[in-house]
């Protein structure tokens, strides 16, 4: 049973998570030959990603606001279709290495894999947590991680429209694409 203080929570991570996933079809419709080409496997990777991402927050968010939800067992079922959804992913990159370019390999890969470790962690947490573990410190987690799905869902749909590269690893990227003379 999930602790009453985070009702609003959940509530709220639903009506994002709605919107983002719809804002993401929307993206992908405007522009689908992103996904269609071969060439194209960043792109993919970012817009099934972010969709992942977002989907996990809308599913679990869901299950725990259901009267006796199981959120540990549906954490568990996300988090292993996740760790599934990445190293898919991972090998769709690895089998088209060749038309990314190094910086781009490098980064769509560690993106994968981080998301894919805090897939992992959810897991975990979510059979500790079906399991007898502390509901309120399951179920404080689970709530982290819908803001860490946010967050890498934001991010992977942010670089699936064409935004500007931001933070550490767009700031790597700038100073490639501008070294100093």
């Amino acid at each position: 049973m999930v602790p009453d203080e985070y009702h609003d929570f959940f509530i709220g991570a639903i009506t994002v998570a709605g919107a983002l996933v719809g804002l993401l079809f929307v993206a992908i419709s405007v522009n689908p030959g992103n996904l269609v080409d071969d060439t194209r496997v960043a792109m993919r990777v970012r817009a099934t990603s972010a969709l992942l991402a977002f989907l996990d927050a809308l599913f679990l968010s869901l299950v725990a606001l259901m009267p006796h939800g199981a959120v540990g067992k549906t954490a568990v079922g996300i988090g292993c279709a996740g760790v599934i959804g990445m190293i898919t992913l991972l090998v769709a990159v690895l089998a088209r290495r060749r038309v990314l370019r190094r910086w781009e390999l490098f980064r769509t890969l560690l993106l994968i894999v981080g998301q894919g470790g805090v897939y992992a962690w959810q897991a975990v947490s979510g059979y500790h947590l079906a399991h007898g573990g502390s509901v309120a410190r399951g179920i404080s987690l689970q709530a982290t991680l819908i803001v860490v799905f946010f967050g890498f869902g934001v991010f992977r749909a942010w670089e699936y429209v064409g935004g500007p590269e931001t933070g550490i690893l767009g700031a790597v990227a700038e100073l490639r694409r501008h070294p100093k003379s």
